[in-house]
Protein backbone atom coordinates (compact mmCIF):
# COMPACT_ATOMS: atom_id res chain seq x y z
CA UNK A 1 0.00 0.00 0.00
CA UNK A 2 1.13 3.55 -0.69
CA UNK A 3 -0.32 7.01 -0.24
CA UNK A 4 0.00 10.46 -1.73
CA UNK A 5 -0.94 13.77 -0.10
CA UNK A 6 -2.15 16.44 -2.53
CA UNK A 7 -2.77 20.09 -1.63
CA UNK A 8 -4.17 22.56 -4.15
CA UNK A 9 -3.33 20.16 -6.98
CA UNK A 10 0.30 19.70 -5.96
CA UNK A 11 1.96 16.68 -4.37
CA UNK A 12 3.11 17.42 -0.83
CA UNK A 13 4.15 13.94 0.34
CA UNK A 14 4.10 10.40 -1.06
CA UNK A 15 5.22 7.21 0.65
CA UNK A 16 5.06 3.41 0.57
CA UNK A 17 3.64 1.95 3.76
CA UNK A 18 6.60 -0.42 4.06
CA UNK A 19 8.88 2.58 4.59
CA UNK A 20 6.97 3.38 7.76
CA UNK A 21 6.06 0.00 9.25
CA UNK A 22 9.28 -1.70 8.03
CA UNK A 23 7.39 -4.68 6.60
CA UNK A 24 8.66 -5.68 3.16
CA UNK A 25 5.92 -5.67 0.50
CA UNK A 26 3.54 -4.29 3.12
CA UNK A 27 0.05 -4.57 1.71
CA UNK A 28 -1.53 -2.69 4.60
CA UNK A 29 -4.59 -3.29 2.48
CA UNK A 30 -6.97 -4.06 5.32
CA UNK A 31 -5.90 -1.22 7.58
CA UNK A 32 -4.51 1.23 5.05
CA UNK A 33 -4.59 4.56 6.85
CA UNK A 34 -2.96 3.74 10.16
CA UNK A 35 0.67 4.28 9.15
CA UNK A 36 0.40 6.44 6.05
CA UNK A 37 -1.97 9.05 7.45
CA UNK A 38 0.11 9.42 10.60
CA UNK A 39 3.09 10.15 8.37
CA UNK A 40 1.15 12.65 6.29
CA UNK A 41 -0.31 14.54 9.24
CA UNK A 42 2.52 14.47 11.75
CA UNK A 43 1.45 17.65 13.50
CA UNK A 44 -2.15 16.49 13.76
CA UNK A 45 -3.51 19.92 12.88
CA UNK A 46 -4.56 19.34 9.27
CA UNK A 47 -8.02 18.11 8.35
CA UNK A 48 -8.78 15.75 5.49
CA UNK A 49 -10.96 17.29 2.80
CA UNK A 50 -11.30 14.15 0.69
CA UNK A 51 -9.83 10.68 0.20
CA UNK A 52 -9.42 8.89 -3.13
CA UNK A 53 -8.45 5.24 -3.02
CA UNK A 54 -8.68 1.92 -4.81
CA UNK A 55 -11.94 0.06 -4.22
CA UNK A 56 -10.37 -3.22 -3.08
CA UNK A 57 -9.69 -1.74 0.34
CA UNK A 58 -11.95 -2.81 3.18
CA UNK A 59 -14.55 -0.03 3.72
CA UNK A 60 -14.88 -0.69 7.45
CA UNK A 61 -11.50 0.97 8.00
CA UNK A 62 -12.46 4.31 6.55
CA UNK A 63 -15.95 4.79 7.93
CA UNK A 64 -14.87 8.04 9.53
CA UNK A 65 -14.15 9.41 6.05
CA UNK A 66 -17.25 7.96 4.37
CA UNK A 67 -18.60 11.39 3.41
CA UNK A 68 -15.30 12.49 1.86
CA UNK A 69 -14.09 9.33 0.14
CA UNK A 70 -14.02 8.51 -3.57
CA UNK A 71 -13.40 4.90 -4.61
CA UNK A 72 -11.88 4.01 -7.99
CA UNK A 73 -11.64 0.73 -9.87
CA UNK A 74 -8.42 -1.13 -9.07
CA UNK A 75 -7.28 -1.68 -12.66
CA UNK A 76 -8.23 1.86 -13.62
CA UNK A 77 -5.90 3.08 -10.86
CA UNK A 78 -3.11 1.00 -12.38
CA UNK A 79 -3.92 2.34 -15.85
CA UNK A 80 -3.95 5.96 -14.69
CA UNK A 81 -0.68 5.59 -12.79
CA UNK A 82 1.20 4.25 -15.80
CA UNK A 83 -0.39 6.42 -18.50
CA UNK A 84 -0.14 9.77 -16.72
CA UNK A 85 3.55 9.16 -15.95
CA UNK A 86 4.29 8.15 -19.55
CA UNK A 87 5.52 10.40 -22.38
CA UNK A 88 2.69 9.24 -24.66
CA UNK A 89 -0.36 11.19 -25.83
CA UNK A 90 -1.80 7.97 -27.21
CA UNK A 91 -1.10 4.54 -25.82
CA UNK A 92 -2.47 1.04 -25.49
CA UNK A 93 -2.59 -0.01 -21.83
CA UNK A 94 -2.49 -3.51 -20.38
CA UNK A 95 -3.12 -4.09 -16.67
CA UNK A 96 -2.70 -7.52 -15.13
CA UNK A 97 -2.33 -8.74 -11.57
CA UNK A 98 -3.51 -11.44 -9.20
CA UNK A 99 -6.91 -9.89 -8.71
CA UNK A 100 -8.49 -6.47 -8.76
CA UNK A 101 -11.89 -5.06 -8.00
CA UNK A 102 -14.70 -7.41 -7.07
CA UNK A 103 -18.45 -7.53 -7.77
CA UNK A 104 -21.11 -9.76 -6.25
CA UNK A 105 -22.92 -12.11 -8.64
CA UNK A 106 -26.62 -12.96 -8.73
CA UNK A 107 -25.72 -16.51 -7.73
CA UNK A 108 -24.13 -15.31 -4.50
CA UNK A 109 -20.52 -15.58 -5.63
CA UNK A 110 -17.84 -13.00 -6.34
CA UNK A 111 -16.41 -11.85 -9.68
CA UNK A 112 -12.84 -10.54 -9.60
CA UNK A 113 -11.20 -8.68 -12.46
CA UNK A 114 -7.90 -10.32 -13.45
CA UNK A 115 -6.60 -8.32 -16.41
CA UNK A 116 -7.83 -5.35 -18.44
CA UNK A 117 -7.31 -3.70 -21.83
CA UNK A 118 -7.41 0.09 -22.27
CA UNK A 119 -6.73 2.74 -24.90
CA UNK A 120 -5.65 6.21 -23.79
CA UNK A 121 -5.73 9.35 -25.92
CA UNK A 122 -5.29 12.99 -24.96
CA UNK A 123 -5.46 12.28 -21.22
CA UNK A 124 -8.61 10.17 -21.52
CA UNK A 125 -8.53 6.47 -20.63
CA UNK A 126 -11.08 4.18 -22.30
CA UNK A 127 -11.75 0.64 -21.13
CA UNK A 128 -11.85 -1.82 -24.05
CA UNK A 129 -12.50 -5.08 -22.20
CA UNK A 130 -11.46 -7.15 -19.21
CA UNK A 131 -11.34 -10.71 -17.95
CA UNK A 132 -12.84 -12.04 -14.72
CA UNK A 133 -12.58 -14.99 -12.39
CA UNK A 134 -15.68 -16.06 -10.46
CA UNK A 135 -15.52 -17.79 -7.08
CA UNK A 136 -17.96 -18.49 -4.26
CA UNK A 137 -15.85 -16.92 -1.49
CA UNK A 138 -14.70 -13.40 -0.77
CA UNK A 139 -11.16 -12.25 -0.08
CA UNK A 140 -10.29 -11.37 3.50
CA UNK A 141 -7.29 -11.23 5.83
CA UNK A 142 -7.59 -14.87 6.85
CA UNK A 143 -6.82 -16.45 3.49
CA UNK A 144 -5.11 -13.80 1.40
CA UNK A 145 -2.54 -16.31 0.16
CA UNK A 146 -4.95 -19.18 -0.27
CA UNK A 147 -7.86 -17.96 -2.34
CA UNK A 148 -8.12 -19.74 -5.73
CA UNK A 149 -9.49 -17.58 -8.52
CA UNK A 150 -9.64 -18.84 -12.13
CA UNK A 151 -8.51 -16.85 -15.20
CA UNK A 152 -5.76 -14.99 -13.35
CA UNK A 153 -2.22 -14.99 -14.75
CA UNK A 154 -0.96 -13.36 -11.58
CA UNK A 155 -2.44 -15.99 -9.29
CA UNK A 156 -1.20 -18.81 -11.54
CA UNK A 157 2.32 -17.51 -11.00
CA UNK A 158 1.60 -17.09 -7.30
CA UNK A 159 0.41 -20.71 -7.07
CA UNK A 160 3.69 -21.90 -8.59
CA UNK A 161 5.59 -19.69 -6.15
CA UNK A 162 3.66 -21.31 -3.32
CA UNK A 163 4.33 -24.83 -4.70
CA UNK A 164 8.07 -24.19 -4.84
CA UNK A 165 8.04 -23.02 -1.23
CA UNK A 166 8.63 -19.30 -1.56
CA UNK A 167 6.63 -16.80 0.47
CA UNK A 168 3.71 -14.61 -0.58
CA UNK A 169 4.85 -11.94 -3.09
CA UNK A 170 8.13 -13.79 -3.68
CA UNK A 171 7.21 -14.36 -7.33
CA UNK A 172 10.42 -12.63 -8.41
CA UNK A 173 12.36 -15.52 -6.88
CA UNK A 174 10.34 -17.95 -9.00
CA UNK A 175 11.22 -15.93 -12.08
CA UNK A 176 14.91 -16.06 -11.16
CA UNK A 177 14.79 -19.79 -10.44
CA UNK A 178 13.26 -20.44 -13.87
CA UNK A 179 16.66 -19.78 -15.48
CA UNK A 180 17.97 -23.01 -13.92
CA UNK A 181 15.20 -25.32 -15.11
CA UNK A 182 13.89 -27.12 -18.19
CA UNK A 183 10.91 -25.12 -19.52
CA UNK A 184 9.52 -28.17 -21.31
CA UNK A 185 9.48 -30.52 -18.32
CA UNK A 186 5.98 -29.60 -17.13
CA UNK A 187 4.94 -27.30 -19.96
CA UNK A 188 2.28 -29.58 -21.45
CA UNK A 189 0.79 -30.36 -18.05
CA UNK A 190 0.59 -26.68 -17.10
CA UNK A 191 -0.59 -25.46 -20.49
CA UNK A 192 -3.44 -28.00 -20.54
CA UNK A 193 -5.19 -25.78 -17.97
CA UNK A 194 -5.24 -22.78 -20.34
CA UNK A 195 -7.58 -22.09 -23.26
CA UNK A 196 -7.05 -19.14 -25.59
CA UNK A 197 -10.31 -17.55 -26.71
CA UNK A 198 -11.35 -14.72 -29.01
CA UNK A 199 -11.14 -11.09 -27.90
CA UNK A 200 -7.99 -11.62 -25.84
CA UNK A 201 -9.63 -13.97 -23.36
CA UNK A 202 -7.71 -16.76 -21.64
CA UNK A 203 -9.55 -19.25 -19.48
CA UNK A 204 -7.36 -20.82 -16.80
CA UNK A 205 -8.42 -23.40 -14.22
CA UNK A 206 -5.06 -24.17 -12.60
CA UNK A 207 -6.00 -24.20 -8.93
CA UNK A 208 -6.17 -26.01 -5.60
CA UNK A 209 -5.83 -29.59 -6.88
CA UNK A 210 -2.80 -28.72 -8.98
CA UNK A 211 -1.15 -26.88 -6.08
CA UNK A 212 -1.60 -29.92 -3.86
CA UNK A 213 -0.34 -32.35 -6.51
CA UNK A 214 2.87 -30.51 -7.38
CA UNK A 215 3.55 -29.55 -3.77
CA UNK A 216 3.40 -33.24 -2.87
CA UNK A 217 5.67 -34.07 -5.81
CA UNK A 218 8.33 -31.84 -4.30
CA UNK A 219 7.74 -33.01 -0.74
CA UNK A 220 8.28 -36.72 -1.50
CA UNK A 221 11.61 -36.03 -3.23
CA UNK A 222 14.27 -36.49 -0.53
CA UNK A 223 17.41 -35.93 -2.60
CA UNK A 224 18.19 -32.22 -2.23
CA UNK A 225 19.82 -31.83 -5.66
CA UNK A 226 16.93 -33.55 -7.39
CA UNK A 227 14.49 -31.47 -5.35
CA UNK A 228 16.18 -28.25 -6.47
CA UNK A 229 16.08 -29.43 -10.11
CA UNK A 230 12.39 -30.29 -9.74
CA UNK A 231 11.61 -26.85 -8.36
CA UNK A 232 13.62 -25.19 -11.14
CA UNK A 233 11.81 -27.22 -13.82
CA UNK A 234 8.45 -26.22 -12.35
CA UNK A 235 9.50 -22.55 -12.31
CA UNK A 236 10.82 -22.68 -15.88
CA UNK A 237 7.68 -24.39 -17.19
CA UNK A 238 5.54 -21.81 -15.42
CA UNK A 239 7.57 -18.98 -16.95
CA UNK A 240 7.15 -20.43 -20.44
CA UNK A 241 3.37 -20.74 -20.07
CA UNK A 242 3.15 -17.27 -18.55
CA UNK A 243 5.06 -15.70 -21.43
CA UNK A 244 2.79 -17.32 -24.04
CA UNK A 245 -0.26 -15.98 -22.24
CA UNK A 246 1.31 -12.55 -21.77
CA UNK A 247 2.19 -12.11 -25.44
CA UNK A 248 -1.20 -13.45 -26.51
CA UNK A 249 -2.84 -10.67 -24.49
CA UNK A 250 -0.48 -7.98 -25.77
CA UNK A 251 -0.87 -9.02 -29.41
CA UNK A 252 -4.64 -8.88 -29.03
CA UNK A 253 -4.33 -5.39 -27.55
CA UNK A 254 -2.23 -4.26 -30.51
CA UNK A 255 -4.74 -5.70 -33.00
CA UNK A 256 -7.48 -3.86 -31.17
CA UNK A 257 -5.74 -0.48 -30.94
CA UNK A 258 -3.11 -0.46 -33.74
CA UNK A 259 -1.05 1.75 -31.44
CA UNK A 260 2.72 1.30 -31.31
CA UNK A 261 2.95 2.71 -27.78
CA UNK A 262 2.32 0.45 -24.81
CA UNK A 263 1.85 1.18 -21.10
CA UNK A 264 2.09 -1.72 -18.66
CA UNK A 265 1.06 -1.90 -15.01
CA UNK A 266 0.02 -4.41 -12.38
CA UNK A 267 1.77 -7.20 -10.53
CA UNK A 268 2.50 -9.44 -13.51
CA UNK A 269 4.33 -6.58 -15.21
CA UNK A 270 7.10 -7.05 -12.62
CA UNK A 271 8.18 -10.09 -14.66
CA UNK A 272 11.25 -8.51 -16.25
CA UNK A 273 12.22 -11.71 -18.08
CA UNK A 274 8.96 -11.62 -20.05
CA UNK A 275 9.16 -7.84 -20.48
CA UNK A 276 12.56 -8.14 -22.11
CA UNK A 277 11.05 -10.17 -24.95
CA UNK A 278 7.97 -8.02 -25.67
CA UNK A 279 9.43 -6.29 -28.72
CA UNK A 280 10.47 -9.66 -30.18
CA UNK A 281 7.01 -11.14 -29.69
CA UNK A 282 4.66 -8.21 -30.37
CA UNK A 283 4.51 -5.21 -32.76
CA UNK A 284 4.84 -2.63 -29.97
CA UNK A 285 7.77 -0.25 -30.40
CA UNK A 286 7.74 2.00 -27.33
CA UNK A 287 6.95 0.69 -23.85
CA UNK A 288 6.45 2.52 -20.56
CA UNK A 289 6.30 0.78 -17.19
CA UNK A 290 5.02 2.41 -14.06
CA UNK A 291 8.18 3.45 -12.17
Amino acid sequence: FSGCLVKDGKIVRAVEAERINKLKHSLDAFNPFSSVLKYFFQEGSAKIAALATCDILNPKYFLEYRDQIKLYNHHLCHAAAVYYTSPFKQSAIFVGDGLGSVWSTKEGGYRYETYSYYLAENNQIKLLSKQFGVVDESLDEAHLHYIFIPNSLGLFYNYITKIIGFAFLDDGKTMGLSAYGDPNKFYKQFFSHFKFKEKGIINNNFGRKEVEYYSNLIEIEKDERKKFKLKADIAASCQKVFEECYYFCLNYLYEKTRCKNLCLSGGIVLNSVANGKIKRNTPFEKIHYFP
